[in-house]
Parts: structure tokens; C-alpha cells; sequence
């Protein structure tokens, strides 16, 4: 897997020296680390940058101390050799904007209701805060130290007690609660998108590549697990994003905005000691944001 070099970009564009970088892991497509400041907050950072365009997209915490950076390769970051466009940052901006209802995006843009279903089911999608275009790096909000979903349903109990089990349980439940109603929200409420919007979205040509890589993959496994119509299987994968634009796989009566890569490693989760708490979910990784229907983004999180 290719690299980046987080420390020498954030010595190179801000005058702060007093931070610390972590690089997170998981990463599939991009390059993610965090930043942690030890003096200054995150805005003061950003606001003593030395690029004269870091004008904030949205309102920082002002106890704020750490920010996420993902930095997009021109290629899949965990298979250099597969080339990607730079511009999925662009779709993953749009959707962290529209989903916190940022301030900047036109209003007729915006989902009032869809904040209602982040509240009430203790979902949090991180707030867009700068891309800095040159460099291909997005800043967005930290979500802080949540465990994915995946981690979560591989947990070992083998030691826990009775009661101990029954409370994690509960908690899965609780998280696969709030995740249905956000889910209904988001599809109900983003089923009648103005077309400028959605035309938009289109003309972002972000993520083509990778149903290539995803098609060559299916192909493979296919074909080395003696899979006759193999060829047939992996065209269709290929071939999914012009079937989606022509409308043969999103129906009107169903179309709506989607993740279109929701999955376990996409949701983040951290529960309290009280076991009647609502857990805490985070959404991240919305670069494939866009068009899509319930029925697709219900396959996906079950494959």
C-alpha cells in the first residue's frame, strides 16, 4: 500500500508545530491520519495556515484539538497500480455539506428533516471543514475513537458473563435500531431531489475505476473457483455505473441518496458504561455518495 507523507504536508501548511500525527488504518482508497494539536485549537490552526484560502466551510468546536485528513492518490491507495480520480473528494465534500445541512451549499440543497434522524438516532457524520484542492487533501471532523461496526461483531465474549453478554447485545441492537431509522430518513427524505442537484452529483466523475478493480476482482474469483459465467458476472459489475445513469438498476419509484458503500468498515461505534445509553454511531467515507436505492444499500451492508 502506497503512502503519505502527513507530517511533512501539515509542516509545509501550518505554522503550528506542536501536533502529533496518526496514521489511521483501514484505509482502502486513501490515506487517513489524524492530527492532534497540543496548544492551539483546530480552528487557530487552520485560521494561521500559511495558505490564504482556508476559509472554514463550517463552524469548529472551539474546544476542537484534532482533525482527520484523508489525502486521495490519483490511484487506489491500497493497490497503487489501479488509477482513481482525485475528484472522489469532491462527491465526499458534497455529502458531508449536505448531510450536517452546511451553511455554504445552495438551500434548496439542504435536508432539514434528515438532521432530525442524526439526532434522534445518535448518528454522527463528520462536518466538512476545507479541501485543499492542490494537494488533494480533505479536512473534515474528527469522530474521535470509535471502533467500526466490524470490530464490534467480532469481539471475542468468551470471558464475559451472562449479564455482560446480554448487555452487548443490547448495545448491537440498539446500533442496528438507529442505523435502520437513519437509513429510512435518509432514502424518504432524499427521494425527490431537485435534478440540478442530482445532475451535479452526476457530472462528478470520481469513482469509475473502481468497478473496474471491483470487476477484475470478481472476475478472478470467479474464474479460479470455476464460476462458468464468470465473464458474463463481471461485465455486469463493470458495466453497473452507465446501467444506474440509464436507470435500468435505480428505479424512479425507489431511487434515493445512498451511501453506495455502506458497510460494516463504514460505521463507527463507541458505547457508555450505561447500558441505556443510545450508542453513538459515525458514518465515514461517503466518496461514493450519489444515487442509489434501499434495496442496494441493504445488499451491500449484508454482503
Amino acid at each position: 500500500m502506497s503512502s503519505f507523507d502527513f507530517s511533512a504536508y501539515i509542516k509545509a501548511n501550518l505554522t503550528s508545530t506542536d501536533h502529533d500525527v496518526q496514521i489511521l488504518e483501514g484505509g482502502f482508497t486513501n490515506h487517513t491520519a489524524r492530527i492532534t494539536f497540543r496548544q492551539e485549537s483546530v480552528g487557530d490552526a487552520l485560521q494561521n495556515s500559511r495558505k490564504g484560502d482556508t476559509k472554514l466551510k463550517g463552524d469548529i468546536p472551539k474546544d476542537a484539538k484534532s482533525i482527520v485528513l484523508k489525502h486521495a492518490p490519483p490511484y487506489i491507495a491500497a493497490d497503487p497500480e489501479q488509477p482513481m480520480s482525485v475528484d472522489r473528494q469532491l462527491k465526499e465534500k458534497i455529502a458531508l455539506q449536505v448531510l450536517t445541512a452546511d451553511s455554504s451549499i445552495p438551500q434548496h440543497w439542504k435536508i432539514e428533516n434528515l438532521l432530525v434522524g442524526h439526532k434522534r438516532a445518535n448518528i454522527r457524520i463528520p462536518r466538512f471543514f476545507w479541501h485543499d484542492h492542490d494537494q488533494h487533501v480533505l479536512w473534515i471532523e474528527d469522530s474521535g475513537n470509535m471502533r467500526t461496526l466490524s470490530q464490534v461483531l467480532l469481539d471475542d465474549y468468551g470471558s464475559a458473563t451472562a449479564s455482560e453478554k446480554k448487555a452487548r447485545i443490547g448495545n448491537i441492537k440498539k446500533v442496528a435500531s438507529a442505523l435502520g431509522y437513519f437509513l429510512e430518513k435518509l432514502h424518504h427524505e432524499t427521494a425527490h431531489l431537485p435534478q440540478e442537484f442530482l445532475n451535479h452529483l452526476s457530472s462528478i466523475s470520481g469513482t469509475r475505476n473502481i468497478y473496474d478493480y471491483l470487476a477484475n476482482m470478481v472476475f478472478t474469483n470467479l474464474k479460479d473457483n470455476g464460476i462458468p459465467d464468470a465473464t458474463v458476472l463481471a461485465d455486469y459489475v463493470r458495466n453497473k455505473p452507465d446501467k444506474v445513469k440509464d436507470g435500468d438498476v435505480v428505479e424512479d419509484d425507489a431511487k434515493c441518496l445512498g451511501m453506495v458503500d455502506f458497510w460494516p468498515e463504514s460505521v463507527l461505534v463507541a458505547f457508555t458504561d450505561d447500558i441505556s445509553d443510545i450508542p453513538e454511531c459515525g458514518l465515514v467515507d461517503w466518496e461514493y455518495f450519489g444515487p442509489s436505492n434501499p434495496a442496494d444499500e441493504l445488499g451491500m451492508f449484508g454482503e
